[in-house]
């Protein structure tokens, strides 16, 4: 199956045969179920606070004493991704989904958002990467 093949096959209609107007990912909306289903849906309210309210303070913390600039965005880094690895495989592909594409409305996206690109980028691969670590780990949690 070639690349333009696969294409039309994931903005095609399931209950048409020719293509129809592009639609948004199937793992995130679904026309025949009548829902839209949010990204950020699959991390449980109470724990998504708590993981925001983490990430958030961790990004707002002002440098140590001493400390220089580049050390302290490299422990900024550090933190984020040891709050990261709290996270299940669905839970980390919903936050680097949100993350890797900000929202007005979102504050901590936003704030991510100014991180230097090599940095997010590091996050943003280890948030995608949390799936392959679980499996090579047989199952086992991952931190």
């Amino acid at each position: 199956m070639n690349a333009q093949s696969r294409f039309n096959g994931i903005f095609q209609r399931k209950s048409e045969t020719s293509l129809a107007e592009p639609q948004p990912d199937s793992a995130v909306y679904d026309p025949d179920a009548d829902r839209v289903r949010e990204v950020k849906s699959t991390i449980p309210e109470f724990k998504r606070a708590e993981i925001d309210a983490q990430l958030s303070a961790i990004l707002d913390a002002p440098a140590a004493y001493g400390e220089t600039v580049s050390a302290n965005f490299k422990r900024k880094e550090h933190d984020l991704g040891q709050v990261m690895a709290t996270l299940n495989a669905v839970e980390s592909l919903a936050m680097q989904r949100r993350l890797a594409s900000p929202q007005p409305h979102d504050e901590l996206a936003q704030k991510f958002a100014r991180m230097v690109v090599e940095r997010r980028n590091r996050l943003l691969a280890f948030l995608a990467d949390n799936r392959r670590r679980a499996a090579a780990s047989g199952g086992r949690r991952v931190a």
